[in-house]
């Protein structure tokens, strides 16, 4: 990774209102930023996959974030997880 792309990375906008997400949405965070798969978090919570993936394209958007790595170390900055 090139020192302008970590760079970039490093110093994403944050999260601005952890109620922007829902209950099942943070308990997905959660998991993922534990390294939980799609698979593994729907077991756990006895959902589909399919609704792990929905759950987690609209973390991705409403955090403006480009992949689950950012959504994590946004929410982690930012005290929401």
């Amino acid at each position: 990774m090139s020192e302008h792309s970590l760079d970039s990375f490093t110093h994403c906008d944050p999260v601005s209102e952890p109620e922007t997400f829902t209950k099942r949405e943070l308990e997905i965070l959660t998991l993922m930023s534990h390294g939980f798969s799609t698979m593994a978090i729907a077991r756990k919570l006895r959902i589909s996959p399919q609704t792990v993936s929905t759950h987690r394209r609209n973390m991705l958007r409403k955090s403006q974030s480009r992949n689950a790595v950012e959504l994590v170390v946004k929410c982690v900055r930012n005290g929401h997880i």
